[in-house]
């Protein structure tokens, strides 16, 4: 989940950025701040991962919150900066915490972009690759199948796209659209027969229970399977 923390002293403008944030099933918005002194408090607090900053605040406006979160010893950049006052982005003179300055009013979907790099994995697509391709290996599947190699596919661009694991049809869609067809409802039939060819055999169940515990008992669906992988693929990550 990437933790945002919105700070402007327009509440319907807050409210309703919030509200098309927590649309995307990866973003949290943890704290609106209405004022400049609110904003400093609160991401102190809470060390969001990104700030969405306005400039024009009463009080303390951004400009100062800038000030005194650049003068923090964190070197995190993880603030985007959001003003349609060019009085303000002009008096800008601490920068070394700002990752973008977007001009209200700003495209949704490149600030929905922006702040999913913020938890961009730090391993290269290399590294990711051969974690997945070990892991369906350990599990038995057969490496050469069709569906396994669609479900690697799969995989990998939930990976790259987490809110992808929470919304299986634009997945199907994505990895049908990367293998040049439009039949996604295929792509995903292909996968589930890949993962029931797996789960036939007693032996895989044992295998595949052991590293994911929760699908004792059932056989796992495609989507169930990719977003289990997700987690399991970030924790991976994290103990190296």
């Amino acid at each position: 989940m990437v933790n945002i923390m919105i700070a402007d002293d327009n509440i319907e403008f807050a409210h309703l950025l919030a509200n098309m944030l927590t649309k995307e099933e990866d973003f949290r918005v943890v704290n609106i701040s209405n004022n400049g002194f609110e904003a400093i408090i609160s991401y102190t607090e809470l060390k969001p991962d990104v700030l969405l900053l306005d400039l024009a605040m009463p009080g303390y406006d951004g400009l100062e919150v800038l000030r005194v979160l650049s003068e923090k010893k964190e070197n995190d950049t993880n603030i985007i900066v959001m003003s349609g006052d060019m009085k303000y982005r002009a008096a800008i003179t601490y920068a070394s915490k700002i990752k973008y300055i977007f001009q209200k009013p700003f495209d949704n979907k490149v600030i929905i972009e922006k702040i999913r790099e913020f938890k961009k994995s730090p391993y290269t697509d290399e590294d990711v690759n051969k974690e997945i391709y070990n892991l369906l290996q350990d599990l038995n599947f057969n490496m050469y199948s069709k569906g396994t190699l669609l479900l690697i596919d799969a995989i990998k661009t939930a990976h790259k796209t987490p809110s992808y694991a929470f919304k299986t049809e634009e997945l199907m869609k994505s990895v049908a659209k990367s293998n040049n067809t439009n039949k996604f409802i295929s792509i995903r039939s292909t996968i589930d027969k890949s993962i029931n060819a797996m789960y036939e055999k007693q032996s895989n169940l044992d295998l595949i229970c052991k590293v994911f515990p929760e699908f004792y008992g059932y056989k796992p669906t495609v989507k169930s399977l990719i977003t289990n992988t997700i987690n399991y693929l970030n924790n991976k990550f994290q103990e190296k």
